[in-house]
C-alpha cells in the first residue's frame, strides 16, 4: 500500500492521531523549516509501508530509489494548492542528485521540495493531504524530518464493467485483477488520457 510522507512542517492541525481518516485536500498543518534551514514542504511517496518512519535514502542508487519511492508529482495539484501552494519545486526534485560539500553524489532525491516565495516566505501556508486514507504516523522534530507525517493511501477497486469499457477505448493496456487496487496516480493518468480521447473524439467527422 502506497504510503506519503510531507516534512518540515511548522505544526500540525489540532485532532490529528494516528488511525484518523483523511480525504484528500484536509488540513494537515502547516509549512514550516523544522529540521531543515530554509521554509518548505518535502513530498515524497513510499511503494509500501516504509521499514523506518524516518528512513532516508543516502548511499543507495536511483535504481534502488525507485524501487522503493514512486513520483509525487502526479499528485499535486497547483491550481487548488494540493498538498501546498508554490511557485517552484525550489529545492531537489525527484531525483536529482543529492551532492555534499565536497562535489560527491551521496543519493537521489526521492521525492519534491514545494517552496512558495524566497526563503521563508512560505511559512505558515497550509499544508493538506494530496489523498484519501489514514494517518499512519505522527512524528515530532524528529531529526532532519522536523514535525513530519506519513499518510496510508485508500485504493480504490476495479470493476469488471470499468475494466471493460476502458479496454475497449483503449484507456489501458490489459485486463486488471478485479481484486487489485488502482491508486490516485492510476487514476490521474487515466482522467488524462480519457481527456485526450474526448478531445479525439470531438473533432472526428
Amino acid at each position: 500500500m502506497k504510503h506519503h510522507h510531507l516534512a518540515h512542517l511548522l505544526d500540525f492541525q489540532p485532532g490529528l492521531l494516528i488511525g484518523t481518516q483523511i480525504e484528500r485536500g484536509q488540513l494537515l498543518g502547516r509549512v514550516g523549516k523544522t529540521g531543515t534551514q530554509y521554509a518548505h514542504c518535502h513530498y515524497e511517496g513510499t511503494l509500501i509501508k516504509p521499514k523506518k518512519w524516518t528512513q532516508y535514502v543516502d548511499g543507495i542508487s536511483k535504481d534502488e530509489v525507485l524501487k522503493i519511492y514512486f513520483d509525487v508529482r502526479l499528485y499535486i495539484d497547483k491550481e487548488n494548492q494540493i498538498p501546498c501552494r508554490y511557485d517552484t519545486y525550489g529545492g531537489y526534485d525527484f531525483l536529482d542528485p543529492i551532492i555534499d560539500k565536497s562535489g560527491k553524489t551521496i543519493g537521489f532525491h526521492p521525492g519534491v521540495d514545494i517552496n512558495n516565495g524566497i526563503g521563508d516566505a512560505d511559512i505558515g501556508n497550509p499544508v493538506m493531504s494530496p489523498v484519501d486514507g489514514e494517518i499512519a504516523y505522527i512524528g515530532r522534530l524528529e531529526g532532519g524530518w522536523g514535525n513530519h507525517i506519513w499518510i496510508e493511501e485508500k485504493e480504490g477497486h476495479w470493476s469488471d464493467e470499468a475494466m471493460d469499457w476502458a479496454l475497449d477505448h483503449k484507456l489501458i493496456e490489459s485486463r486488471k485483477n478485479p481484486n487489485q487496487t488502482v491508486s490516485w496516480g492510476e487514476q490521474v493518468v487515466f482522467a488524462r488520457r480519457l481527456a485526450q480521447k474526448v478531445k479525439q473524439w470531438s473533432i472526428e467527422p
